[in-house]
């Protein structure tokens, strides 16, 4: 590829240097040709910067989509951990009292291997502290249980403003590669250039008819 553009560029070089020395027709004739040249290159360039335009677009969009889908993801198991976390809050509850009532239960007994009554004295204040504590413990799980569970959801919630916006992006992105056309890029520099070499021809053929 090197010695390519290295003999295209001789080439150039000498043509440049024969041009020197022709009439001032030959001379006209050269600028077009190098107009016309440099309007091919340029039509060619504008064609693959396009492409890669393109390219990068549609790369863009890809990407966008597959964090829209992270983020969908993401948000379900932010909301099934809020579900979980109120579910063991209520089996913490409910083993609290299973563990409270038995230790009650436990308790009457006791007293009435020793013929005290369940519901009085001593025997009613232990009673009734147990039920205060255990009322106490299941306000405090339920408590940080909700408290966890909306830290969850609002989680959720912002990993579905991300999911949005990255769709947005997605379609935007998808929407500019759909708006870009190689083959019309390379277009505009070859019109140019076709207008370029007509004025060319028109000047030089008037200054031959003068």
């Amino acid at each position: 590829m090197t010695g390519f553009a290295f003999n295209m560029a001789g080439e150039t070089a000498a043509r440049v240097a024969s041009a020197y020395s022709q009439p001032p027709n030959v001379w006209a004739n050269t600028g077009q040709i190098l107009s016309v040249g440099g309007a091919m290159l340029q039509a060619v360039g504008s064609y693959y910067a396009a492409r890669s335009a393109k390219v990068q677009a549609k790369s863009i969009a890809l990407s966008l989509e597959f964090e829209q889908s992270m983020a969908a993801q993401n948000a379900r198991v932010a909301e099934d951990d809020a579900a979980a976390i109120l579910d063991d809050a209520q089996e913490q509850i409910a083993f609290l009292g299973m563990q409270v009532g038995q230790e009650k239960a436990t308790l009457r007994t006791q007293s009435g291997a020793r013929n005290v009554q369940g519901n009085a004295g001593s025997a009613a204040e232990v009673q009734a502290s147990k039920e205060l504590m255990k009322q106490i413990d299941s306000l405090t799980i339920n408590r940080n249980a909700v408290r966890a569970a909306n830290a969850r959801r609002m989680q959720a919630v912002n990993q579905r403003n991300q999911g949005l916006m990255a769709g947005v992006g997605a379609a935007n992105a998808r929407a500019s590669a759909r708006a870009i056309s190689a083959p019309a890029a390379a277009i505009a520099p070859l019109l140019g250039g076709a207008a370029d070499y007509a004025n060319r021809s028109a000047s030089s053929y008037y200054g031959r008819r003068r």
